[in-house]
């Protein structure tokens, strides 16, 4: 803790705050730029990409080769997207605070969700998983933090009538593999660099089991990583499996 303050003390130093969107001097995002980002209130079939209500696969055909049952996106990851640069600054440059803002937009859009799809109200959040190397290097799991913070709000908001009072996290998933980040990596490089990279953690078995569970990350693209957590949490006898993630690249 007292590292983290002095390397905060340090860096705001160095390099004080400006917005990621419009670079004006003062916070790390202003009020202008979030209220740029737009919610989906739509999703798409994991698979094809066709258009649906709730993020569910549209066929058997399309749910081939998937463990998970539906994704929910909460919004998009253009280029010029303030989220993207969120993101990147979230996970590459050591910007935990900015969870917060992440956590937000992941709320708002479960809440949304949770109308259409009753297996969000009672589920068990489940953070992708770092490698124990990678965790050392970044200092923090950011899906992790994303997983806390969206419980937390979910739970204090006093709008929500204790709708979600049954959330727990569990941080159950063991990455065993240290392999190259997904980000860098082509389509057929990602699927091959996961191929039985997770497991789950001992003694946490019965902490999922026969339960749904919403898995959490920032950013998906071609899903490899969801999928892999989504076969061992299957193995585990888990009865539904959400992805959530803030977007898809």
């Amino acid at each position: 803790m007292i590292f983290n303050y002095i390397k905060t003390i340090i860096l705001d130093l160095l390099f004080p705050k400006a917005c990621l969107g419009c670079q004006k001097d003062g916070d790390l995002i202003c009020t202008e730029c979030l209220n740029k980002i737009s919610f989906l209130n739509y999703q798409k079939c994991p698979s094809c990409k066709k258009l649906n209500n709730i993020g569910d696969f549209c066929s058997q055909k399309c749910k081939n080769n998937f463990y998970f049952d539906q994704l929910i996106v909460s919004t998009s990851y253009g280029k010029e997207e303030v989220v993207r640069k969120i993101i990147i600054a979230f996970k590459y440059k050591f910007s935990e605070e900015l969870a917060e803002i992440l956590g937000e937009i992941l709320k708002t859009q479960y809440v949304y969700f949770s109308q259409y799809d009753l297996h969000l109200r009672d589920a068990v959040f489940v953070p992708v998983p770092l490698h124990k190397k990678r965790l050392k290097f970044r200092g923090f799991n950011q899906s992790l933090l994303l997983a806390n913070y969206l419980k937390k709000a979910l739970n204090s908001d006093p709008l929500l009538e204790n709708i979600f009072q049954n959330i727990e996290v569990c941080d159950c998933l063991l990455r065993k593999k240290y392999s190259s980040e997904q980000a860098k990596l082509s389509r057929v490089n990602r699927l091959k660099n996961l191929t039985d990279s997770f497991s789950i953690k001992p003694d946490f078995e019965k902490a999922i089991k026969h339960k749904s569970v919403v898995l959490i990350d920032d950013v998906a693209t071609t899903c490899s990583t969801l999928n892999e957590c989504s076969k061992v949490l299957k193995k585990a006898q888990t009865t539904h499996i959400s992805g959530l993630v803030v977007a898809r690249g």
